[in-house]
């Protein structure tokens, strides 16, 4: 992009690009090419990627990813219900065992406790978990969630120590 693009918004966010490394990459011009490069050179990765691997498997052809996803055909819904154990959507599943129900047969206009129901289409390689963490502005960590069920009781502190996995362990295990 130039300075003239910018300046006169021919382009928006969600038309920027990232590339992923590989052999048929043309990486960026400006400051942040030479740091692929030098990332790629600190991975021990570089020449790999220049010339290809010898195993054909292995080898990274590379691509372009938006940094940015706009959700389409987005609706959304707040729902009011005083059960907790209630279904608040029909799910695929029912679709499928022709157990088609009301929606929300068992929500009431003035519940206790509110839902939110998003439908939402996206682009193929992105993923609702990350949308929805924007949209709630929380971690999508595992410690994150797990601190949140101690800290409401619904798992005891003991319980959630036995399952904790040093961090250590935990790459290690990936």
């Amino acid at each position: 992009m130039t300075a003239e693009e910018a300046a006169a918004g021919t382009y928006k966010i969600d038309d920027v690009v990232l590339p992923l490394p590989g052999k048929g990459i043309i990486y960026p011009t400006h400051e942040i090419g030479p740091l692929y490069q030098q990332r790629l050179q600190e991975d021990g990765i570089a020449e790999v990627i220049a010339e290809g691997h010898r195993i054909r498997e292995y080898a990274l052809s590379g691509a372009y990813r938006h940094i940015l996803a706009r959700p389409g055909d987005m609706e959304w819904k707040l729902i009011r219900y005083n059960d907790p154990q209630c279904d608040l959507a029909t799910t695929d599943l029912d679709r499928l065992n022709k157990a088609e129900r009301p929606a929300h047969n068992d929500v009431e206009s003035a519940g206790s406790l509110k839902a939110l129901q998003l439908a939402f289409t996206l682009p193929s390689s992105t993923y609702a978990t990350m949308f929805l963490r924007e949209v709630m502005k929380t971690s999508t960590s595992a410690s994150f969630h797990r601190n949140k069920e101690v800290a409401s009781g619904a798992v005891k502190a003991e319980e959630a120590a036995a399952k904790e996995v040093a961090p250590e362990e935990e790459a290690a295990a990936q």
